[in-house]
């Protein structure tokens, strides 16, 4: 959803006047904090003399309150550009770089983009929402309010705030199939087939062992990416499995995978790169069907904003179970 600051049917006007009074803070606090790191170093300019300890410090103080001026003047545009809504937490403004209010017992009143804190207005989707309900970009230009985009990521909690018009991937988690081009539908559906093994031409016997390399385009972490994986499958001994006590063979495989891709949010390219490892444990049966499978998947992945020149890095990690269901009856 979005919305032009004059306002439109989809965004109360309120949220803009909000928005706007927020920013006019985070800019009032900026230039206090600026003005004090003026004074500071014009003080520290007009110092001199001293032992050469005392000259040393001097030059430490000035280099800090030059460094710290620098980046406040640097920050000017584009000063906030986002915000997260959680369901069990304040809201957190994530911009160019923090700004706590004067009380410092009070939660910042803006969060760098590179902080812990701000991951999730980059990763939270609504199969994984970290805890976010919806995740708001602030278009700016200077000190102006000019636009806002919302993505409710949490349906319910859309709702329950008189927002009836949520869009973005939430939406699906009530109708997975109503938007088949949109990022979860896409994830799960390009996922699936990677759950089953890639199994020789001839088969698989006890005792036998390959490798497979493999490149294909998935959806992985709200990114479409170009994915290149190399697996090594061990077949072991056959066995009975689930309720109906089926034969089947165990399979064994581990390997390593590599990822990249790239997306656009809020007009801002994002690159994902990404590497990790796989094992995984299959049970297929005499028929090559598969009867039970179980997995891990862990690894790093980094997040890049050019624009920004900035690099957010990601430890993460998934697992998943496949079980035979009961037959009818049981």
């Amino acid at each position: 959803m979005s919305s032009s600051a004059g306002g439109t049917k989809t965004l109360r006007n309120d949220d803009i006047e909000s928005e706007k009074a927020y920013l006019a803070v985070l800019y009032h606090r900026l230039d206090l904090l600026r003005e004090q790191a003026d004074e500071r170093l014009r003080a520290i300019l007009l110092e001199a003399g001293g032992t050469p300890q005392g000259r040393s410090q001097r030059e430490a103080t000035r280099s800090h309150w030059a460094e710290q001026l620098a980046q406040m003047n640097s920050v000017e545009n584009g000063l906030c550009f986002g915000r997260l809504d959680f369901a069990a937490d304040n809201p957190r403004y994530i911009g160019r770089i923090g700004l706590f209010a004067e009380n410092r017992d009070q939660d910042p009143l803006l969060i760098d983009w590179r902080a812990p804190a701000a991951r999730p207005f980059y990763l939270a989707t609504a199969v994984s929402p970290e805890g976010v309900t919806r995740r708001r970009h602030l278009r700016t230009r200077g000190r102006e309010l000019t636009g806002i985009d919302d993505e409710v990521l949490d349906l319910e909690a859309g709702a329950a705030g008189g927002r009836e018009d949520v869009t973005g991937e939430a939406a699906l988690l009530s109708a997975l199939t109503a938007n088949r081009s949109s990022t979860l539908s896409d994830e799960i559906g390009s996922r699936i087939p990677l759950l089953f093994p890639a199994l020789p031409p001839g088969g698989v016997r006890e005792g036998m062992e390959w490798t497979d390399t493999t490149q294909r385009k998935v959806v992985a972490d709200a990114f479409p990416v170009t994915e290149t994986s190399i697996i090594t499958y061990k077949a072991a001994d056959t066995r009975e499995e689930g309720p109906t006590q089926q034969k089947a063979i165990g399979l064994e495989s581990s390997g390593t995978y590599s990822r990249s891709g790239t997306r656009v949010q809020a007009d801002q390219e994002l690159q994902m790169t990404a590497t990790g490892t796989v094992k995984e444990v299959h049970q297929l049966g005499l028929d090559g069907a598969l009867v039970s499978a179980q997995g891990t998947d862990s690894g790093e992945m980094t997040i890049s904003v050019p624009a920004l020149g900035q690099t957010v890095p990601v430890t993460r990690a998934s697992r998943y179970a496949i079980s035979p269901a009961a037959p009818a009856g049981r």
